[in-house]
């Protein structure tokens, strides 16, 4: 799944984190690749890798390296 857009850092943490209540699941989906493709998503706190993994193992987001 290739990002469809950039989007800021800030706006896909605060994405996943559930903070606006507007958010669709492929908006979430797309925010968790986003920082997948940029790498950031290894460097913030556990939470954020164990899910990207989890994502990524469940087929839902694909490794960098795949995009």
């Amino acid at each position: 799944m290739k990002t469809m857009r950039i989007m800021k850092i800030e706006l896909a943490i605060e994405m996943i984190e559930g903070v606006y209540d507007d958010v669709e699941d492929h908006e979430v989906i797309a925010a968790w690749q986003y920082l997948i493709d940029i790498g950031l998503v290894w460097k913030l706190q556990g939470y954020f890798s164990r899910q990207a993994a989890r994502l990524i193992e469940d087929g839902v987001c694909t490794p960098w390296y795949e995009n």
